[in-house]
């Protein structure tokens, strides 16, 4: 694809001159890959993720300014360099760190930028150096209908969480008190396979119950993407809510809606309206089965911010670490 002249507007769509859009990430690419390609231990991927996506981002600004220039463009670049840092074929010597006499914890509660405060960065009082699987997809193992890459506009409010949760960690990672580590599924299909199959069994017949529903990120980040809604949506409910409600009282709530929103770090600054449908996921890192396997395998011990992920870990923990030490998976 030839790029456009400096005035030009720009490839991306966005309606701004090249110049002042995207110059500087087509620019930057090369140079930003061979960094990436240059990065093999567990920590040189971990470092080269923070600067590529401070560079492709620029988290050295004032966060308005992130979301003001958050384009599918940049979301594109970003994956782009994840699928670089962890192709398929990655040396599995590189995915996680090997059991040392430091005591590692392992993350398996809600990973979202929401919970890194309180679930993970005092938790660091309690642990020499806590484990936190990958907040972002791998394009590598996504089908192109749901690829990041392929599809970078249905990515926005997945990717500018995630983006937010990286320069949160940033400070904890470059410390060495935090470790981002990919799936180990994403490279052995045969072991996320066996995982699957065991959690299936162990699950059969399980419900998950009102109050886990209740107490999932899930449902308030729901409740929090109303205020994405169009304004002309948001105005509807505001009446049907409060009948006999003045235009100028309904004025003075729509207002405080959209500022609001303006000042939300985990909301665009677009409405749903102007957006493609929105890919969102949700995890708490991996299931059981592989979360006890990473433990195993990086001398580490699980914990969790979720109830009912807690009696897994207790129901379950002394059958499964029989399964692993004797290779069942």
């Amino acid at each position: 694809m030839s790029l456009p002249g400096r005035n030009d507007p720009c490839h991306c769509a966005t309606g701004k001159k090249y110049k002042h859009c995207c110059l500087s990430l087509d620019e930057q690419r090369q140079s930003r890959i061979e960094f990436i390609r240059s990065a093999q231990s567990l920590r040189e991927r971990n470092l080269a993720l923070l600067t590529t996506a401070s560079d492709i981002f620029g988290l050295n600004r004032p966060w308005e300014k992130v979301k003001e220039n958050f384009s599918d463009a940049r979301i594109r670049e970003f994956y782009r360099c994840v699928a670089s840092l962890w192709p398929v074929g990655t040396d599995q010597r590189h995915i996680l760190p090997p059991p040392d006499a430091g005591l590692k914890a392992l993350y398996l509660g809600e990973n979202e930028p929401e919970m890194m405060v309180q679930n993970v960065f005092r938790f660091s009082l309690y642990a020499d150096q806590i484990l936190v699987v990958n907040p972002f997809q791998n394009p590598n193992v996504l089908a192109e209908e749901f690829n990041p890459i392929a599809r970078p506009g249905e990515w926005r409010i997945q990717t500018l969480r995630v983006i937010y949760q990286l320069s949160q960690l940033a400070p904890w990672i470059d410390a060495g008190l935090v470790v981002l580590i990919p799936d180990p599924g994403d490279f052995d299909r045969s072991l996320r396979v066996k995982t699957w199959d065991l959690a299936a069994a162990r699950l059969k017949g399980t419900k998950p119950r009102a109050e886990d529903i209740d107490q999932s990120m899930i449902k308030a980040r729901t409740r929090r993407a109303f205020l994405l809604s169009p304004r002309s949506y948001l105005e509807r409910m505001v009446r049907e809510a409060n009948p006999g409600i003045t235009d100028d009282m309904v004025l003075e709530v729509l207002e405080d809606m959209e500022q609001d929103r303006a000042n939300d770090p985990l909301l665009l600054n677009d409405t749903l309206d102007r957006m493609p449908s929105q890919m969102m996921t949700a995890n708490m890192g991996t299931n059981l089965e592989m979360g006890l396997y990473i433990c195993h395998a990086t001398g580490s011990f699980p914990y969790t911010n979720v109830k009912y992920r807690w009696s897994e870990i207790l129901a379950a923990k002394q059958d499964l670490d029989t399964q692993l030490r004797r290779g069942a998976l």
